[in-house]
């Protein structure tokens, strides 16, 4: 889908100052283009992205995905994360965290999965027959 689809009109040569005026209507909706553009960008008109170098929120501010991490947060401080984190010397990282961010679930430096003591396990086995 073309963002410009409006190309500069013929210019007349023999005549500088219409030729002027109009490269400057041309430019002005250039700019009106690339301005509606940019303020309007979402899902339907972003087909790729490089999430090395972009961090991704959602409006929010609930949901992000920093370069190869995601992390969601609830809205009573709980929060998931799991993915490499740059700021640990690109570890892998995997933790839950309950309300007000107790920490429940961690992956260790060692790489251990860690159940802490804020967390209550529940295990359903089913029927046995």
């Amino acid at each position: 889908m073309p963002i410009f689809t409006q190309q500069l009109r013929k210019i007349d040569v023999q005549n500088p100052t219409e030729a002027i005026r109009e490269m400057a209507r041309h430019i002005k909706y250039l700019q009106d283009q690339l301005e509606f553009t940019l303020t309007n960008l979402d899902s339907s008109n972003i087909k790729e992205i490089e999430t090395d170098k972009t961090d991704i929120t959602n409006s929010s501010g609930t949901a992000s995905f920093t370069g190869t991490a995601i992390t969601l947060i609830g809205e009573n401080g709980e929060t998931f994360k799991a993915g490499i984190d740059s700021s640990q010397k690109n570890r892998f990282v995997f933790e839950i965290k309950g309300k007000n961010g107790t920490q429940c679930i961690y992956l260790s430096t060692t790489g251990e999965l860690v159940i802490t003591k804020n967390t209550s396990l529940s295990i359903d086995s089913g029927v046995w027959k």
